[in-house]
C-alpha cells in the first residue's frame, strides 16, 4: 500500500472511531483516594465550579473534557453519572473522609455563587470544620495527531479550610498541565479512564496533603 493511501486510511479510521463513540462520558463519581482526617471531627464540604467554560455558559456543569479529531472538531465529554462535576467531586471527597471514620455533610452550590455565600451555608451545618474546594480548571483533552492519539490534563484546584465560625485556617492549591500523556492509537473511554483515574486521585490527594484537618 502506498504511504499516502495508508495515511488517508489511518485518518479515516481515527476520525470514524471518534465520531461513532456513542456517548462521550467519563467516570468520576466512584474514583477513590485517601485523605487523613480526625475521626472525632465533623466536616462540611462544598465544591465551587469556577471554570471559565462553565461560568461563560459555553459548557454545562457536567463538562469534564474534550475529544478532538484530526480535523480540529472538539466533542465535549460529560460526567458518566449525569451529575454536575462538582457533585461528583463532592461525593468522592465525602467517601474519602467517611472511610477515615469522620462525619461529613455536603452542601450544594451553583457556579453563580461566591465564596462568602458558600461559607455561610457551610456554617449552618454546625460542623467543626468547613471545607471549600474551588475548581478553576479541570479537563482532559484527547487529541489526534495523524496516527497518534494522546491526552492532555489541565488542573487548577484550591482548598480552603475554615473553623466553625467561618474563619479561614489553612489553604492549598495544586495546578499544572501535562501534555501528550500515553500516546497511542486508541481514544476509547477505557483508555482515557486509566489516565483520569491516575490524575484525579493524585491531584486530590496532593490538594489535601500538608493541611491540617
Amino acid at each position: 500500500m502506498k504511504p499516502i493511501k495508508y495515511l488517508l486510511l489511518t485518518l479515516l479510521v481515527v476520525c470514524t472511531h471518534l465520531h461513532i463513540e456513542a456517548k462521550r462520558v467519563q467516570e468520576y463519581h466512584n474514583i477513590e483516594f485517601q485523605i487523613d482526617v480526625n475521626s472525632n471531627t465533623s466536616y462540611a464540604i462544598a465544591v465551587l465550579d469556577k471554570r471559565e467554560v462553565v461560568t461563560s455558559g459555553s459548557q454545562g456543569t457536567d463538562f469534564v473534557g474534550y475529544i478532538r479529531s484530526t480535523t480540529a472538531i472538539a466533542w465535549p465529554i460529560r460526567t458518566e453519572s449525569n451529575n454536575s462535576f462538582t457533585d461528583d467531586v463532592s461525593f468522592t471527597v465525602k467517601n474519602a473522609i467517611e472511610k477515615a471514620g469522620a462525619k461529613v455533610t455536603l452542601i450544594s452550590t451553583d457556579y453563580t455563587m461566591n465564596s462568602k455565600e458558600i461559607v455561610d451555608k457551610l456554617k449552618t451545618t454546625n460542623a467543626d470544620k468547613l471545607i471549600l474546594i474551588i475548581i478553576d480548571k479541570w479537563r482532559s483533552d484527547t487529541k489526534s495527531y495523524f496516527s497518534k492519539i494522546a491526552t492532555d490534563m489541565i488542573w487548577d484546584l484550591t482548598i480552603q479550610v475554615f473553623d466553625d465560625k467561618g474563619l479561614i485556617s489553612t489553604e492549598n492549591n495544586v495546578s499544572g498541565r501535562d501534555d501528550a500523556i500515553d500516546p497511542s492509537k486508541r481514544t476509547n473511554k477505557e483508555a482515557r479512564q486509566k489516565i483520569i483515574n491516575m490524575y484525579y486521585k493524585e491531584k486530590m490527594e496532593n490538594l489535601f496533603s500538608g493541611i491540617e484537618l
